[in-house]
């Protein structure tokens, strides 16, 4: 009778055990499944977005690649294609309001309806542009306008990258709050299973008396030790019926297996090894205590070379002896330093640029435990970046300065000519006969020959001289600190002879031709716009004229 009471109550703490388990099952099902669709929902509006925002992007550039060709040019079917993509851009900018909305960033809507105002307003600028290209000639005018088109236009794009990042960040910070709820979550399921586990405890030990004290007690004892790492030997075999026994057996079951999916050192160790960047640890005294592959391979040393070393050792201060102090002040005061531009130190003394990102670790005191430093090279970043500035002021195919540092040299040209009362002259260059060569031989002949002009020219002037490709087959040369309108002919003549200067191509020859037109500061002019307009209409007349030839002659 005593073990059929016994089995009853022990019956009765099971069935409880087993309805606050299901319980929190069955919650712990229902926060899951609320948070993958959290998820689900996030991920699926955040990759629409940006992709709408791509799409908008893409188009917009695509669009203002095309309105520069024609505007250079001046050719009706390629307005026609870029007009073209102007529902494509309205209907993108539509398409991101509408998944801005749905996603719940209402921010970001008046700034895209602005935006398409702005946009509207500059396509109607576009038709206004074209039509004034078409019905004039290439007017120092026209191209100021063009050249303000062309800045509206980056300013763009420049504000389409902007509302795309503003979203990003917005994206980021709702993929913030998911972490937190699902950190929330998981709390709150941690607390409801030890909820149940402490309630099942109490039952059975209130129940169980001293037929299941004993047993507990042990298995209590083996939780602990388990808690402090002390491994617990294998308890005897237990009888069928014998519920706390099969639980011991279990526990020490799930003791072996925890020690083989426990993470350990070397694991650890692996991580760190196959980190991209180069990670330094330093210890609370600034020294270095550990590296990475990444790091020795960076700096060039293995770490028994940089051990104890402080990381000054690897970081160039570049005259500036209290930046080093700078960052390590920022990292203790908010914990952390992210993407510095630094220059870090090879073992072979040579210097290279690199984005330094700290992180400062500290005990439950508060105490500086040590510094997880990272270091990653962007040395291709940097190239990308002075390559992309030389491309803003300097032809892609000839590599001579365009339309943009022409007028800024120009412009140095005349302030330097005003302040000290020198005198400098325009030649304004059209090549006779390209258009053949172009045609019959091809656009990539063409394109060696405008090259192979381009480095004619550059080799024969002088060191301070300047020549700029403005167009097609147009060249524009400033030649400065002349003494006389002479020198300006003289030099003309120089660079027509060679110009003419036969082209070889393979087994081919050709003879190319050039209208030279000069002014003159300051007898033709002080402004850059007459100046150019001065030596483009003295070109044309020295092409009336047969070509081949400059003009004016004579005074």
């Amino acid at each position: 009778a005593r073990c059929a009471s016994v089995r009853s109550k022990v019956w009765l703490c099971v069935s409880i055990a087993l309805l606050g388990y299901f319980v929190a099952t069955l919650l712990s099902f229902y926060i899951n499944v609320s948070q993958y669709q959290r998820l689900s929902h996030f991920q699926k509006d955040h990759l629409e977005l940006v992709m709408r925002g791509h799409d908008l992007q893409t188009h917009l550039e695509q669009q203002a690649e095309e309105l520069e060709d024609a505007f250079l040019i001046g050719e009706q079917e390629l307005f026609v294609q870029a007009n073209a993509e102007t529902p494509k851009v309205t209907e993108s900018i539509d398409r991101l309001i509408q998944g801005v909305g749905v996603a719940s960033h209402e921010f970001a809507i008046p700034a895209l309806e602005k935006f398409k105002a702005r946009y509207m307003e500059f396509s109607t600028v576009a038709q206004t542009l074209h039509v004034d290209r078409v019905n004039s000639d290439f007017s120092i005018e026209g191209q100021k306008k063009i050249q303000q088109f062309g800045l509206e236009q980056q300013a763009l794009l420049a504000e389409v990258v902007l509302i795309i990042d503003r979203l990003n960040v917005a994206l980021d910070g709702d993929m913030e709050s998911n972490k937190d709820k699902s950190i929330h979550s998981i709390i709150v399921l941690a607390v409801l299973f030890l909820v149940v586990l402490l309630l099942v405890t109490v039952i059975v030990g209130r129940v169980a008396a001293r037929l299941l004290v004993s047993p507990l007690v042990k298995l209590q004892r083996d939780f602990k030790s388990v808690e402090r790492g002390i491994e617990i030997e294998e308890p005897p075999h237990a009888r069928a019926g014998d519920e706390i026994g099969q639980l011991s057996s279990s526990f020490w079951a799930l003791t072996q297996q925890l020690k083989q999916t426990t993470v350990s050192k070397h694991y650890v160790e692996n991580i760190i090894r196959s980190m991209s960047g180069a990670l330094v640890v330093l210890s609370s005294e600034r020294t270095i205590t550990k590296i990475n592959t990444q790091a020795a391979q960076l700096f060039g040393y293995v770490e028994a070379e940089l051990t104890g070393k402080t990381l000054d050792f690897l970081f160039s201060n570049d005259g500036d002896s209290t930046k080093l102090e700078e960052c390590f002040n920022e990292m203790t005061q908010v914990h952390e330093l992210k993407d510095v531009e630094v220059f870090g130190i090879h073992c072979s003394g040579a210097t290279f640029p690199a984005h330094f990102s700290g992180s400062a670790m500290y005990d439950d005191s508060g105490n500086l435990e040590g510094i997880i430093c990272v270091f990653n090279d962007i040395t291709a970043m940097k190239e990308t970046e002075n390559k992309l500035k030389i491309l803003a002021h300097h032809d892609p195919l000839t590599g001579l300065p365009n339309r943009n540092l022409f007028f800024d040299r120009v412009e140095q040209a005349l302030h330097d000519g005003l302040r000290h009362g020198r005198t400098f002259a325009l030649l304004y260059l059209d090549l006779d006969n390209f258009k053949p060569l172009n045609d019959t031989l091809g656009h990539e002949v063409g394109d060696k020959a405008l090259c192979e002009i381009s480095s004619r020219l550059k080799n024969s002037l002088r060191a301070d001289d300047t020549v700029a490709r403005v167009g097609g087959d147009e060249f524009i040369i400033i030649l400065n600190a002349l003494n006389c309108a002479d020198d300006a002919r003289t030099l003309a003549q120089n660079v027509i002879e060679v110009i003419t200067q036969p082209f070889v191509f393979g087994h081919l020859s050709h003879v190319l031709g050039v209208s030279v037109g000069i002014s003159l500061f300051p007898n033709d002019g002080t402004s850059a716009d007459t100046l150019i307009a001065t030596a483009d209409r003295a070109m044309y007349q020295a092409k009336e004229n047969g070509g081949n030839a400059f003009y004016p002659q004579a005074d």
